[in-house]
């Protein structure tokens, strides 16, 4: 956070297992913070509760896979999760996971009540070229603020999409925000997929000249693909090609530990 603390969240699996498997499986939200770059944490807080089966709605059911960000210059806190009762490999246009937000004012101490998002980024795929959506999430863990590009008042804000498409292929894309989370948008377009096949949990970086990187878990190892502004204010350019890492070509090794890593500049 911006007055140093730390902040921590992870999904409390009653069920044991991922979101939307079990019997209206009932995951709670749990959050920590640490005061002075972590040299003192506080107690652990529910900072969403699931309902399991006693929901009124099905995003009460459970809230899983949280991703986090905090602004670099206020005291704003995002957590974006899964929600509802539906596994993402059973999603379709018409029934899946939700995408909830959460924001805290205060690095992280109080947070807001869910907010749906999902609505408004499934329908910007609607009748794109690599057709629509079936099933989608944000990739839990780290999103990313940029160091260099703000339009408005805050640094532009990167998380890593994994789409299942119409068609069944498993895709990753690239959104952003620039108004920490009111609103997103497809980085680069929803006809140009930067991880085209056998796409999985990403993360998202920025490289030291402005450029995004996406890294996204696979079989052996990890995709790779970097994408160059045209027009930074308007989020649009290109991506390059897709390159994978492996043992094979003296990259990445991760033959039966494949895992929702991530990629950080330091």
């Amino acid at each position: 956070a911006s007055n140093g603390d730390l902040i921590a969240v992870a999904d409390y699996r009653f069920s044991r297992e991922d979101i939307g498997f079990g019997d209206n499986g009932r995951i709670d939200l749990r959050a920590r913070v640490g005061r002075n770059n972590g040299k003192r944490w506080g107690e652990i807080f529910t900072l969403a509760e699931g309902r399991g089966a006693e929901a009124e709605s099905v995003m009460e059911v459970g809230f899983g896979d949280p991703a986090i960000v905090a602004d670099r210059e206020s005291g704003r806190v995002m957590v974006i999760s899964c929600a509802g009762n539906v596994p993402y490999i059973r999603g379709t246009r018409e029934n899946h996971l939700l995408m909830v937000r959460f924001d805290s004012r205060d690095n992280g101490r109080t947070w807001s009540e869910p907010v749906n998002i999902v609505e408004s980024i499934y329908q910007q795929f609607d009748g794109g070229a690599l057709g629509g959506a079936r099933s989608m999430f944000l990739s839990s863990g780290r999103m990313m603020q940029s160091r260099s590009v703000k339009v408005g008042d805050y640094y532009r804000i990167y998380g890593a999409l994994l789409v299942t498409m119409e068609g069944g292929e498993w895709m990753n894309f690239v959104i952003c925000s620039d108004d920490f989370g009111q609103s997103w948008r497809v980085l680069g377009g929803v006809d140009a997929s930067p991880i085209t096949s056998d796409a999985d949990e990403a993360k998202v970086e920025e490289l030291p000249d402005g450029r995004v990187l996406i890294s996204t878990r696979t079989q052996g190892g990890r995709y790779f693909n970097i994408f160059t502004y045209d027009n930074v204010a308007e989020a649009t350019g290109a991506w390059d090609k897709m390159a994978y890492s492996s043992a094979e070509n003296g990259g990445i090794d991760a033959k039966a530990n494949d895992c929702n890593g991530e990629v950080m500049i330091l």
